[in-house]
């Protein structure tokens, strides 16, 4: 069961959420950002190795991001 939505039901609130693109990549942490360099609003991600936001422009679906896996506080 797939629980991609289309993106334009994507939050517009700054959560991060996984993006599928018109060219079939994934891309993770994705949020809607508005500034300046981009005045309308985009979804993007923050490149730390760049130190930049970059635009998923091509994104086409979103869907929250997975439940992180539960600590039992017995790593070992």
């Amino acid at each position: 069961m797939s629980n991609w939505q289309p993106l334009e039901t994507a939050p517009r609130n700054g959560s991060k959420v996984d993006v599928w693109t018109a060219n079939g990549v994934r891309y993770i942490d994705v949020f809607w950002h508005k500034s300046p360099d981009y005045p309308d609003g985009a979804f993007v991600y923050y490149d730390s190795y760049l130190a930049d936001y970059i635009d998923v422009d091509d994104a086409t679906h979103w869907m929250p991001p997975p439940t992180p896996p539960r600590q039992n506080g017995s790593e070992g």
